[in-house]
C-alpha cells in the first residue's frame, strides 16, 4: 500500500509505501522514510496530484521539475509524468529521496492533457485514468485511455459554483456510476456514456450507502 503525504510545515507532499495497513495507526508510522519527496514551489500544491493505474504512478503538477526559464508555464501544468512501480520499489526510502534526484524515471505520457488542473481530483475506472478540474473550463474534465496514450476531453461537470478547499467531495464507484458531492449539490457520472445526471431533489434522492467517504482538506492519500 502506498500513502502520499501533504506536509503542512513545508507545504510538499511525500509518498511512502506500508507493507502492512495496521502501521497507518500505529506510533511505527512516524518511523517510515519517504520512497520520495515532492519540495514545494509557487502553485504546486495546487496542481499537484498522484495516482495509480495497473503498474504505473501518473503524477500532476510537476512544473517546477522540468520547467526550463522562460517555458510557458500553463503549458507545463499539462505534462503528465508517470513512473513505474518496478523502478520505484528500487528506491531506498530516505527523507532525501527529492524527486530532482530521480528525473530520469520520471516519463511523460506521449500527449499532454488539454488544459491544466486547477486542484485536481483523480479517479480510476474502466481502466482509464479521469482528472477532474476545480475551475470551470471548456478542458475542465478530461480521460487518459494509457493503450492509445491519449486524452479526451469529456463534458464538463454540471457544478452550479466552483468546489471550495473545504466542501466535501465524495468520489465513488457503484455500478459504474462515479458521484461527486459538493456541499449541497451531488451529480453522477455514467462511465458507459461519459455523461454527467443531476438527481433531482439532490442527496435524498441519491441511492448511495456508507462505502462513499467524504475527504477535507487534503488528507492522506491511499494507493494499492
Amino acid at each position: 500500500m502506498y500513502l502520499l503525504v501533504h506536509l503542512l510545515c513545508s507545504h510538499g507532499f511525500a509518498l511512502y509505501i506500508i507493507n502492512d495497513p495496521l502501521e497507518y495507526n500505529s506510533p511505527l508510522l512516524n518511523d517510515l522514510r519517504p520512497l520520495l519527496v515532492f519540495p514545494s514551489t509557487d502553485g504546486q500544491p495546487d496542481y499537484f496530484n498522484f495516482i495509480k493505474l495497473v503498474s504505473r504512478f501518473y503524477v500532476f503538477g510537476l512544473n517546477h521539475c522540468f520547467g526550463a526559464e522562460g517555458t510557458d508555464k500553463e503549458r507545463l501544468l499539462r505534462i503528465v509524468y508517470t513512473i513505474d512501480e518496478e523502478q520505484l520499489l528500487r528506491i531506498e526510502p530516505s527523507e532525501h529521496n527529492d524527486i530532482n534526484k530521480f528525473k530520469e524515471l520520471l516519463i511523460p505520457t506521449e500527449n499532454p492533457m488539454h488544459g491544466s488542473k486547477y486542484v485536481p481530483t483523480l479517479f480510476v475506472a474502466n481502466r482509464k485514468l479521469y482528472v477532474l478540474s476545480r475551475d470551470f473550463e471548456d478542458s475542465m474534465f478530461e480521460v487518459f485511455d494509457p493503450c492509445g496514450q491519449t486524452w479526451h476531453m469529456l463534458q464538463p461537470c454540471p457544478f452550479v459554483k466552483p468546489r471550495s478547499y473545504d466542501a466535501p467531495l465524495c468520489v465513488l464507484e457503484k455500478e459504474r456510476i462515479v458521484c461527486f458531492a459538493d456541499v449541497d449539490e451531488i451529480v453522477t457520472l455514467d462511465l458507459d456514456t461519459d455523461t454527467w445526471i443531476t438527481p433531482p431533489g439532490g442527496y435524498e434522492n441519491l441511492d448511495y450507502d456508507n462505502d462513499c467517504d467524504f475527504v477535507r482538506n487534503r488528507p492522506p492519500l491511499f494507493m494499492q
